[in-house]
């Protein structure tokens, strides 16, 4: 198997879900941020500005999802600043700097048994092959993620809330959402109550 984009998007079709995670993104899932947390640690990618990684690991801290043992969070292991393995990736973040959807990839312990690889798949005639470059591989689709099925809830929980300030026609450039204001003050919903403060915010800002 060749876990590249033909194959995920294949997989998605089948399953009847987007080609690509929606949840790829570091204020969307944990294992991706520390996915891309790692590499950069490593000097493989930018480094994550501290300011913003304080920010993430705040976040992250508060929402109660994180693995409660390291065995379950995404690990690297490297030689001489040289990546050798990442166990418990996103295939997101894999696929985005190593051309393939896998959760665990692990290189080759030396370059005799690499090149001996190589050796075997050029005799066979094929065509590009992740063997080239990593002993072994586990293919990893979204959906089979571990964290995935956890990802409704973290969308519907007070971490991933609906945005406050938003890009719309009003003072400034910008609008409130109010029934995100409200929300967020009483956690409760109120139509007529909400009606009110609109009529208020309205005036305020010298609309009809």
């Amino acid at each position: 198997m060749n876990p590249n984009f033909e194959w995920y998007s294949k997989e998605s079709r089948s399953k009847g879900v987007t080609p690509r995670c929606p949840y790829a993104h570091p204020r969307k899932c944990n294992k991706y941020y520390s996915s891309i947390y790692l590499l950069g640690e490593l000097g493989i990618t930018t480094q994550i500005p501290s300011d913003i990684q304080v920010v993430l690991d705040d976040y992250w801290k508060e929402s109660g999802l994180l693995p409660l043992i390291e065995e379950h969070d995404p690990s690297v292991t490297h030689t001489d600043n040289k990546l050798a393995s990442v166990s418990n990736f996103c295939p997101e973040v894999s696929f985005n700097f190593y051309g393939l959807f896998a959760t665990y990839m692990h290189r080759y312990v030396d370059e005799i048994d690499r090149g001996a690889m190589i050796k075997k798949l050029s005799r066979e005639g094929g065509g590009e092959d992740w063997r080239c470059e990593w002993m072994s591989i586990r293919p990893l689709h979204y959906t089979e993620c571990d964290n995935f099925s956890q990802l409704p809830y973290i969308k519907e929980s007070k971490y991933l809330d609906e945005e406050l300030i938003e890009m719309k026609p009003g003072l400034m450039g910008f609008s409130v959402n109010l029934k995100v204001l409200f929300r967020k003050v009483s956690g409760k919903a109120s139509d007529k109550l909400l009606q009110r403060i609109k009529k208020i915010w309205r005036i305020c800002l010298g609309e009809k």
